[in-house]
């Protein structure tokens, strides 16, 4: 009752200001009761001739009467509207702007750009009272400390947790002791569709045909794709029916060497806008802000309010889409949930990568092991085919043959009975006997949905390849190899065993301080039992010449311009990389590169197989004729791992390669649900956190304002954003067809005369390429020929006039052109900058070295000398003049590219058409023989 009279009596007094508001018109105040804007947007909606209300923020952008949709004075171009949210587009759109900051600048503009007496707003707390109405609608609800419960629906008017009984306030008065924010997601849906510009991009997507070719390049080729929005699937072929991706994680937003604080955001891709759109942060939605300071340990009760509108979305929710100019029925559904493996745990209520059970797609039992103190997970022999004879192999940790099928995927059915179990067990000893047997923590919230599994729960490629590869790297390099290590394989390698004993301890025992009283440590003892040096050489790990030697070899390396790479050594001194940068090194043939010829054979072996599938798993597109061969490869590889390096590296990361194929041949190239963009997201959000007291309240109130700016862009109601045609037309190198330009960039392009050799070659170039040419030099020929004169063809002077064609054909190529230095390539989204040797110098990026395959010689590398704009026939042509490279052979060893440099280069057509060679190189010249190395031409596996 009271607080129903506090919400009355507040808006009493908002009814109360606005009528004062109208009367006087010398402020905006606040925001007028909603029943005022309903009246308002029906009116409007009557003069337009439609009936269907509009949501409050397009209602108040399309009414005229608005006094914020007035000029911000008597002649302006600008309304005032207009005018502030072109003010505070930098608080808006880059997080680092504080709100003071943006005041100040608010506040010269309403001093000295405007005639006085003018309604603009002096400071961001004047901006967002005049536009509150306008910004994000959140919801603020109380939760348990101990995250049992959030106080709604039901629970809304307890005082205290009925689990685990912790009050709900604070002992001085009404302040919760947690809170937290949901922002409605139906609301900003029925926004998108009610924008011309979305509403048409998030249509777009359907119908779409299957692509020809069997290769799937996007999200919206995928089978999945076809299934929901094909005949007889869950959308019955309804475009405007949206599937979205779900993405939970933690971040820390203060200095993380000075504070401990976790808050979780859970955020929204809608999956059916185009490639280039879906990607980008500011199509992202926030739902939900978990506050910290600590990690929740159980997210269920944050995910109600957003699990109810997906409820809602299940069975319909009538929305005006405005490229229809009618209502429609938008239904929804979350395709895939894209979380790293600890996200995975919180929101399915699964263990985490540890657990005996800790697969979420399997039921692979893992094993603990004494010796390592951690689970492992070994048998991946069990996925190979019943016939391989890997399956009879020995070396494995699993002695003998393996004669097991694969494990059984876990279904819906299976995974909501445990959970229930588990939820209904009374006991501490029961919940733990079911979880180790079963990895169910709960129910999670998300099975309240129809279509809900553990399928939903993809494998996300982007934590998962670095992680992969930093296990077997951490053994190569020694940073893992240790003592422990070696005694747990005493069966396997025993020519690997420490030689020496670890020496006793000389000083007095200790008492560890983190545990009992009676428990001691030794902390000689435990310091001697990771010495290294003691240490006899193992086939997996480098020694101490090889970690050098494969140093100066990655040193080598040279990197095209934007290839993120600053570390010029990774084996002597152990460096950390970013996931995007570990990803690198494993598919673009650096860490191959690094190794060759050093470790064990077999080792060395798994590590190639290993970085050949990671490349071939990440690749941008899925060519499903080899998806068969990709799995069996994959398979093989994890299987090599567990044969050849230490148990210590079979963790939960590598046995979830396995599970990778399958999600591919589904829902098509892995950017499709990797991190990358909602890690970006999580980087905004922390930067947007300007209040340590409040971090998650400011968060929040600064992206609320980032979404109104946004969405005034997308509807077109800020000046110069009218055009919003980039939103659904066709971006160059979505379809895997590449776009190139040269550009001015670098250098600026300049007339060119092109020497009397290279003309020669480019009047060959332009007779095997023009289809046009060959026909009319035939028959200048002919002619010739019937009039007896034996002069060459430039030389002939015919009886009869020559059209305008005929005479540039007989004079051949002009050798006036436009020289350029630098293009790009625009391929799945992504720039890509070439340059000229020339531009290059003696930087250490290279962008000029290419390969192409050639008919019948196959695969040729050269460097591009320069680029050229060139007319001919009426035709305007871009070329790159390329100086080629002796023969190249692929090492036997690393399917690299080596090429002896001391052989005469080929005589191949130096000009190619641009564009019509490969992405830049990486290339190394061979710090001990001096050979040159091309370690990122193509993927075996697929062939690209």
């Amino acid at each position: 009752m009271r607080s129903a009279k506090r919400k009355s009596d507040s808006a009493l007094r908002t009814v109360r200001k606005h009528r004062q508001w109208g009367r006087e018109n010398v402020s905006f105040g606040p925001v007028p009761p909603d029943a005022f804007y309903a009246q308002t947007i029906r009116a409007f909606a009557d003069r337009c001739n439609y009936s269907h209300e509009y949501t409050p923020f397009l209602g108040i952008l399309m009414n005229p009467d608005d006094p914020r949709n007035q000029p911000v004075f008597p002649g302006a171009k600008v309304t005032l509207l207009q005018l502030l949210m072109m003010e505070v587009e930098d608080f808006a759109t880059d997080p680092g702007t504080t709100k003071a900051t943006t005041s100040r600048r608010l506040s010269r503009t309403h001093t000295y750009a405007l005639p006085p007496g003018n309604k603009f707003p002096k400071s961001m707390d004047e901006a967002e009272r005049l536009i509150k109405d306008l910004l994000l609608k959140k919801e603020e609800y109380h939760a348990c400390p101990n995250d049992c419960i959030a106080y709604r629906n039901s629970h809304e008017h307890l005082s205290c947790c009925p689990v685990c009984k912790t009050p709900r306030y604070k002992t001085d008065g009404r302040v919760p002791r947690k809170k937290f924010f949901y922002l409605p997601f139906i609301p900003r849906i029925r926004q998108m569709f009610e924008i011309p510009a979305i509403a048409q991009a998030l249509q777009s997507h359907w119908p779409r045909p299957r692509p020809a070719d069997g290769v799937i390049r996007d999200l919206h080729d995928s089978p999945a794709w076809a299934e929901a929005y094909g005949p007889g699937g869950t959308f019955h072929g309804e475009p405007y029916c949206l599937q979205l991706q779900f993405s939970a994680d933690g971040l820390n937003p203060f200095n993380l060497l000075r504070s401990s604080y976790s808050m979780w955001p859970g955020s929204v891709k809608v999956l059916n806008l185009p490639a280039a759109q879906r990607n980008k942060v500011e199509h992202l939605k926030v739902v939900v802000v978990i506050p910290g300071p600590r990690e929740p340990k159980n997210v269920n009760p944050y995910m109600e309010p957003f699990v109810e509108e997906l409820k809602q979305l299940e069975v319909g929710v009538e929305m005006y889409d405005a490229t229809r100019n009618a209502v429609v029925t938008v239904r929804a559904e979350v395709m895939m949930n894209v979380m790293d493996y600890p996200g995975q745990s919180k929101v399915g209520r699964t263990k985490n990568a540890g657990a005996i059970s800790g697969c979420n797609k399997c039921w692979i039992d893992g094993q603990y092991s004494k010796d390592l103190t951690k689970v492992i997970y070994v048998g991946h022999r069990r996925w190979l085919p019943p016939e391989h004879p890997v399956r009879q192999a020995a070396g494995f940790p699993e002695a003998g043959p393996e004669n097991r099928s694969a494990p059984l995927s876990k279904t819906r059915e299976e995974m909501l009975t445990y959970g229930r179990i588990y939820d209904e067990a009374q006991t501490t000893s029961l919940k733990n006997l079911i979880s180790k047997a079963t990895g169910k923590m709960g129910v999670e919230e998300f099975y309240r949905l129809k279509t809900h599994g553990p399928e939903k729960f993809v494998p996300e490629p982007m934590h998962l390849s670095t992680d992969v590869i930093q296990k077997p790297f951490r053994q190569v390099n020694g940073e893992d190899d240790t003592r422990k290590i070696r005694l747990a394989e005493k069966q396997r390698f025993p020519e690997t065993m420490p030689t020496t004993q670890a020496r006793p301890s000389k000083g007095k025992k200790k008492k560890v301080v983190c545990g009992p009283a009676s428990r001691v440590a030794d902390s000689t003892k435990v310091a001697d039992s990771t010495k290294r040096s003691a240490l006899p050489p193992a086939p997996w790990a480098l020694k101490k010449s090889e970690k050098v030697t494969a140093d100066n070899r990655l040193a080598s390396i040279k990197f095209p311009v934007g290839f993120e790479w600053n570390s010029k050594g990774m084996f002597v001194k152990f460096n950390y990389l970013k996931s995007h940068q570990w990803k690198e090194f494993a598919t673009k043939g650096i860490f191959i590169y690094s190794i060759r010829g050093l470790l064990g054979d077999e080792q060395r072996r798994s590590l190639f197989k290993l970085c050949e599938v990671l490349g071939a798993l990440t690749h941008p597109a899925v060519y499903t004729a080899k998806m068969e061969e990709i799995k069996t490869a994959t398979i093989e590889c994890v299987v090599l791992l567990e044969q050849n390096f230490p148990r210590h590296t079979m963790v939960m990361v590598i046995h979830q390669l396995i599970h990778i194929p399958e999600y591919l041949e589904r829902y098509g190239p892995a950017r499709e649900f990797w991190m990358f963009v909602f890690e970006q997201l999580m980087h905004d959000i922390a930067r947007r956190v300007t209040n340590k007291r409040y971090p998650e309240a400011s968060a929040v109130e600064s992206y609320s304002l980032s979404e109104c700016y946004r969405a005034m862009k997308h509807s077109g109601s800020l000046p110069g954003t009218a055009d919003q045609s980039s939103l659904t037309s066709h971006h160059p190198g979505n379809d895997g067809t590449a776009t190139f330009t040269l550009t001015q960039k670098k250098r600026k392009s300049t007339p060119h005369k092109i020497p009397p050799q290279q003309l020669e070659e480019l009047t060959k170039y332009h007779m095997a390429t023009n289809p046009r040419l060959k026909p009319i030099v035939r028959s200048l020929q002919r002619e010739k020929s019937e009039s007896g004169s034996s002069q060459p063809l430039k030389a002939w002077k015919p009886s009869r006039a020559l059209t305008e064609e005929e005479r540039e054909v007989i004079n051949g190529p002009s050798s006036d052109a436009e020289k350029f230095y630098v293009a790009e390539k625009c391929l799945y989204g992504k720039v890509t900058e070439y340059r000229c040797e020339e531009v290059e110098g003696t930087s250490r990026k290279r962008s000029s070295f290419v390969g192409k395959d050639i008919d019948g010689i196959g695969p040729c590398f050269g460097r591009i000398q320069y680029f050229l704009r060139h007319h001919f026939m009426g035709k305007e042509t871009d070329l790159a003049y390329v100086k080629w490279l002796p023969r190249a052979e692929r090492d036997e060893e690393t399917n690299l590219f080596v090429i002896d440099t001391d052989l005469p280069s080929p005589p191949h057509q130096p000009f190619i058409a641009a564009g019509d060679f490969s992405h830049p190189l990486l290339t190394a010249t061979d710090p001990d023989d001096g050979k040159f190395w091309v370690l990122n031409y193509d993927n075996v596996l697929i062939g690209q």
